[in-house]
């Protein structure tokens, strides 16, 4: 498989070889936490996780370090917590939370480290220092600037010619630089901001400029040189420019990084996004407002349409790209949630990867996996093949019916307590071993709770000898709708009465869960919820005993299932479950307010009682844990 990127410096498609096989190494441009992200801040972050991805899956997760930094001191951030009349630590961390949960629903990866500018002040000045000494910078009224002359090939990345880049720099002609080019390292603090001490003999406290924060934290994570450095088209000129003149000077290199890596400029409805025209809209508001096309948008929705154009191109953002690429992607979604095999189609998943090969060219990706979402005449190998892009695109999947049953019976065994080792660690596989889970993913993980319940059952303490006849099946394949080794003569009826597990619906598994862990919510219905499960697994017990003869005290394990539902609640539930909703309420209030600091207080206080809470499209739903 080989891999090939446009880099921005050289102006040519190259072939990636990295410095170190063993440890690939990106870094790209974060965010600025001074506010909610925008929809243009959205495209890098799903760029590079896409080619985060990638590079995992060429080189193996555990050799590839991706650092993407906070900036978490600069001028907006000042401005704008003035304006708020909140502290700046307030703010980046309010900000920082929202952006992490913002970029968590388009379904990007957390990067493997993600450094804030704050944590290495001792790095920064540790460069300018370096600078200063070599020649390359000076100290001018308490600033620092880097004297741009002093790199004779300066620019090389944007290709500008001097009077071009003078006007782009948009920085202040002072009279103490000694060229309008010249860039600020460090600069004095204005009472109120952030400062630290100085370096370079200043002695005025004062804070880092933008350029010198990103070079300092690559330094510190990647080493003097690394393997690629991303960002928007916007920082070529003069951010980027400014990191290789730092970088390179410091530590006299003939490069910062190997790849320069762009994505392009977004657009809004044939418009340049800006506050002035109304169209400017976040992350945040599309997923939750109906601001953009009257209605609220999936995080995935956005991710792929996002997906549909090239990374370096222009995209224009439309409502009706958002309709088209989420009535594409559900098409998907739905001929990829009646897989029932693990295997895929070669050829075409070959032809997928050859494209993102290419350049992330995620528009040829999509067009192969078109070629086979056909939900009349598709195969099962095409199904998961079309499961398994979108798992590499980063989209978020529906589970198929028996990896929802799974999950369910995971869950239900996790509240009992009796296989919480199993289900978070190991589970036995065919051969009676102990396989490790720890690095599958969620359904594969959820599959194999099934597997678990063996292990449950013989927790009971009703004895194991039926253990012992039923060690060579796997209660996976009771579950399982594939064709697979089953009891002998089970028959259509025993079938179809395992698939009524997967019609549950969330409320009801909820109903029995609540039981499960002896807390009595969701009253009305509860018991006719846990009557289906009863009337489903009566049926499949007797239908097991009667055609296979080997596993006859399983309506022993279902009579001890059910004495365990039907327990009685505690007495002290009812003020507990008071106590809870009351702090629930609480907590809900507080982020309403943007009182984050109220709303962590409580979720602590919440946490001691052993209390989960999941805040869901629909509210918020509590879990009491074992």
């Amino acid at each position: 498989m080989e891999l090939k990127l446009y880099d921005t410096l050289t102006r040519e498609k190259r072939v990636f070889t990295p410095l170190d096989r063993s440890r690939v190494r990106v870094y790209v441009c974060g965010p600025t936490v001074y506010d909610f992200a925008h929809i243009g801040n959205a495209r890098p972050v799903i760029v590079f996780d896409v080619l985060f991805r990638l590079l995992r899956h060429i080189y193996g997760p555990d050799h590839v370090t991706y650092v993407r930094n906070v900036t978490d001191v600069d001028d907006k951030i000042n401005a704008r917590a003035a304006e708020r009349g909140v502290s700046i630590r307030d703010l980046t961390e309010e900000t920082y939370r929202d952006f992490k949960a913002d970029v968590a629903a388009l379904g990007c990866l957390p990067p493997t480290i993600e450094p804030r500018a704050t944590e290495h002040i001792d790095e920064m000045k540790t460069l300018i220092e370096r600078l200063v000494k070599s020649g390359h910078a000076y100290v001018a009224e308490d600033n620092i600037l880097f004297h741009v002359p002093s790199m004779k090939d300066y620019g090389k990345l944007s290709n500008r010619p001097l009077d071009e880049m003078i006007a782009g720099a948009r920085v202040e002609v002072a009279p103490y630089k000694k060229d309008p080019q010249d860039f600020i390292l460090w600069k004095p603090s204005k009472p109120g901001e952030p400062a630290w001490p100085s370096p370079a003999g200043v002695k005025t406290p004062g804070r880092p400029g933008w350029h010198i924060e990103c070079s300092a934290m690559s330094w510190k994570h990647l080493g003097e040189t690394f393997d690629i450095h991303g960002g928007g088209i916007d920082l070529v000129f003069p951010h980027h420019e400014n990191e290789i003149a730092q970088s390179r000077c410091a530590f006299h290199t003939p490069v910062m990084a190997n790849y320069w890596m762009h994505n392009g400029f977004l657009q809004v409805e044939g418009e340049k996004m800006s506050k002035s025209l109304g169209n400017f809209v976040t992350i945040h508001e599309l997923r939750n407002s109906k601001k953009f096309g009257g209605r609220k948008w999936k995080g995935r929705t956005i991710r792929f349409a996002m997906l549909q154009s090239h990374y370096s191109q222009p995209i224009d953002w439309t409502v009706r790209l958002l309709e088209q690429a989420e009535a594409r992607l559900e098409k998907w979604l739905r001929f990829a949630a009646e897989r029932t095999v693990r295997r895929s189609n070669k050829q075409i998943v070959e032809k997928f990867y050859n494209a993102l090969c290419d350049d992330l060219n995620t528009p040829g990706a999509l067009s192969v996996i078109d070629e086979i979402v056909n939900e009349e005449r598709g195969s099962d190998e095409d199904r998961y093949t079309v499961y398994l892009a979108l798992k590499r695109l980063g989209v978020k999947t529906n589970k198929t019916r028996i990896a929802k049953t799974a999950e369910h019976f995971g869950k239900l065994l996790f509240f009992y307590g009796k296989a919480s080792d199993s289900l978070r660690q190991h589970v036995p596989n065919t051969r009676g071993d102990a396989l490790d889970i720890s690095d599958l993913d969620q359904e594969d993980k959820e599959v194999l709770c099934l597997e678990a319940l063996r292990e449950y059952w013989n927790k009971l303490e009703i004895g194991d000898e039926w253990l012992q006849k039923f060690s060579g099946f796997q209660l996976s394949e009771l579950f399982s709708l594939d064709r697979v080794r089953r009891p002998e003569r089970q028959g259509d009826k025993w079938i179809e009465w395992t698939k009524e597990l997967g019609h549950f619906s969330s409320n009801e598994w909820l109903n029995i869960l609540s039981t499960a862990v002896r807390r009595p919510v969701f009253s009305s219905g509860k018991l006719k919820a846990e009557t289906k499960l009863f009337i489903v697994l009566g049926r499949i017990a007797n239908q097991w005993t009667r055609e296979s003869s080997g596993f006859a005290t399983y309506p022993i394990i279902f009579a001890e299932l059910k004495r365990r539902i039907l327990s009685e609640t505690s007495p002290a539930e009812t003020t507990f479950e008071a106590k809870v909703r009351q702090l629930i309420a609480a907590r809900a209030e507080a982020r309403e307010r943007k009182n984050y600091a109220e709303s962590d207080r409580i979720r602590d206080e919440l946490a001691k009682m052993n209390v989960f809470v999941k805040d869901t499209k629909d509210g918020q739903t509590w879990e009491r844990l074992p």
